[in-house]
């Protein structure tokens, strides 16, 4: 671990720790505190409170706190429900210990309950998800409907929220798991994220996806920039504060995620591929909007349909019941499927509108053209427009704001 950090550090990068010590005891089935267990080789030891605690995680922290390349933990990832008290312990401890350590946790996407692009509706849960009332069946009871969904998967992160006092949600899911599907409930779980951010007071992290992958070694997605420039927009829009990325390259054994080689970062052989350099450039870009965006706050978002569409548009099929617009009091879209979503800088009160053509960009969608309007309330004249973190006023035509655009590309507009 020391000559990792050292590596990283010495070309300028911080290092997010994988202790598997602290990991493993975030992901117990019972409470750490209140047990026995062997901290190391030999040296059993009872956990009688918060102090014991907290001693044996100092214990274990001591010999990489100190160094400057040293950022933070990770905990255990994908926690189930019933890990919810030992991982709340651990998070706690961890910032009794070191406050300014950043602790990487990352839950289960609400795809978890009923897995990726499931053609034949929602299958039986599985134990990640709590049951909603006492009694209920756990594993294996069958889910009826998207609501019960729903209703899990907000008491799943509320269970989170509450253990572990952080000020911040954080999931990952990976919408281009297939060539010619994205993740059904894709929108859905961001949007049940962001407006439990909202009720919580937190900031909401994301954990997205830089590498095409296949089901097996059949039908693989071979990543585009459009693909890159859709998973980036279609998150900002949602007032993410801070992105993440799982980057893989190809896996010496061919499991059940096989990763192709070349379709991430980097090589198996470390060499850096295009989409190295598409997400430096995309990166470069969100930087010169993050001044501006980050002080916006997620407030609602609806996705915009014009049936039947052309393109496969199932993944825009499955939204929740949200708040109007503001600003805006009506959109237009010429054909196929958008995102709108609206953000709020409380301190200014000013509102953004981020509109995204989400057409799937693979395929024949590749050069969908899409044209959508907004109509602004009309004390707005005009816009402030950014494109790729590129900033225009723009003045309203009889109150109506109008973009063209491509799958994935997105523009973010805020009207004075």
């Amino acid at each position: 671990t020391k000559k990792g950090l050292d590596y990283a550090w010495n070309v300028g990068m911080k290092t997010i720790i994988n202790d598997t010590r602290i990991q493993s005891m975030s992901k117990r089935e019972t409470p750490v505190i209140g047990t026995e267990f062997e901290v190391k080789s030999g040296d059993k030891r009872f956990i009688a409170n918060e102090d014991d605690l907290d001693a044996v995680i100092a214990e274990y922290m001591e010999p990489y706190r100190d160094h400057p390349g040293f950022m933070g933990l990770m905990l255990g990832d994908e926690p189930f429900y019933y890990h919810a008290e030992s991982y709340g312990q651990i998070y706690r401890a961890v910032k009794r210990v070191m406050p300014e350590c950043f602790i990487q946790y990352n839950l289960n996407p609400i795809t978890a309950g009923v897995g990726l692009n499931n053609d034949e509706g929602l299958r039986n849960i599985d134990v990640r998800f709590p049951a909603l009332e006492e009694g209920d069946e756990g594993y294996g009871a069958k889910l009826n409907s998207d609501e019960e969904l729903i209703a899990r998967y907000r008491k799943y992160i509320r269970l989170f929220m509450d253990k572990t006092g952080a000020d911040f949600i954080q999931y990952d899911q990976y919408p281009f798991r297939h060539a010619d599907k994205v993740d059904n409930y894709y929108f859905l779980g961001l949007q049940v994220a962001a407006e439990l951010a909202k009720e919580y007071d937190a900031k909401f992290y994301f954990v997205s996806q830089t590498y095409g992958q296949t089901d097996g070694v059949a039908n693989p997605r071979w990543l585009t920039q459009e693909d890159l420039y859709w998973l980036n927009n279609s998150i900002v829009g949602f007032g993410i504060k801070q992105i993440s990325y799982f980057t893989y390259f190809t896996k010496v054994d061919n499991n059940t995620e096989h990763f192709l080689d070349g379709n991430s970062f980097i090589t198996w052989y470390g060499e850096k591929t295009n989409i190295y350099y598409w997400m430096q450039q995309i990166m470069a870009e969100e930087q010169k909007l993050a001044p501006t965006i980050l002080n916006f706050d997620y407030v609602t978002s609806k996705i915009i349909m014009n049936m039947p569409t052309v393109f496969n548009s199932d993944y825009a099929m499955r939204t929740i019941e949200t708040a109007d617009f503001t600003a805006v009091t009506k959109v237009d879209v010429n054909k196929e499927v958008c995102l709108v979503t609206e953000l709020l800088d409380d301190a200014t009160g000013n509102y953004m509108y981020m509109v995204q053509n989400i057409i799937d960009s693979t395929r024949k969608g590749s050069k969908a053209f899409q044209t959508v309007t907004l109509t602004f309330d009309k004390k707005y004249t005009h816009v402030v427009e950014f494109v790729k973190g590129e900033k225009t006023i723009k003045k309203l035509v009889n109150g109506t704001y109008t973009v063209k655009q491509t799958p994935g590309h997105a523009v973010y507009v805020m009207p004075f």
